[in-house]
């Protein structure tokens, strides 16, 4: 895991690429990444999203407009899909793990773990959820992430690719269905009953 001072080093030999950089946002192992002005909402809804179906068909079902504004507030119960301010450019010779910080996970605020992959180029996008009974106001600008940055073995053989669906993705990009890349469903044949 990268220390604050190897963080500084990549981002001023221009290796790693963070802006806008706010020197407060380095912190002792890791970046704090800001919330943007886009917020978008999901729907509650007793639909199932099908993840072997085109996303183009489904995202409206399931996600509201993005909103622009200097906050949000995000209702108990319900979940939003977030973009971080910064734009993030990737070395092939680094991942990192995003987090929440810690204050947004003591007011209760979820959000899965997820990677940052070797190559990639683009703003954060994440989703929050308030499962408890009160909601959180979210602002922009403020710090809501934690980043941790890992150097790995040997720069990537194959680091995400330039054609990648998330790569260079700016603001707010909902989920996007590889439904040619992804395995199609098996039919299993019903088990016939015993007979007595």
């Amino acid at each position: 895991m990268l220390s604050d001072l190897m963080i500084r080093s990549y981002i001023e030999y221009g290796k790693l690429g963070i802006r806008p950089l706010s020197p407060e946002t380095i912190r002792e192992n890791g970046v704090d990444l800001r919330f943007s002005d886009a917020f978008q909402p999901l729907k509650k809804t007793d639909a199932i999203y099908d993840t072997h179906l085109p996303s183009a068909e489904q995202n409206p079902l399931f996600f509201d407009p993005v909103i622009h504004a200097d906050y949000y507030d995000l209702q108990p119960g319900c979940a939003v899909q977030v973009a971080t301010m910064e734009w993030i450019d990737m070395p092939v010779d680094l991942c990192a793990m995003i987090n929440l910080r810690s204050t947004y996970a003591r007011l209760m605020t979820l959000g899965s773990p997820t990677a940052i992959n070797a190559g990639w180029h683009g703003n954060v996008v994440y989703t929050l959820q308030s499962p408890y009974p009160y909601g959180v106001r979210l602002y922009k600008g403020d710090r809501f992430m934690h980043v941790l940055f890992d150097s790995l073995t040997s720069p990537a053989e194959k680091p995400y690719d330039k054609d990648g669906k998330y790569q260079d993705q700016q603001g707010m990009v909902g989920p996007k269905m590889d439904v040619e890349k992804t395995t199609r469903r098996i039919r299993v044949p019903a088990i016939p009953e015993k007979t007595l």
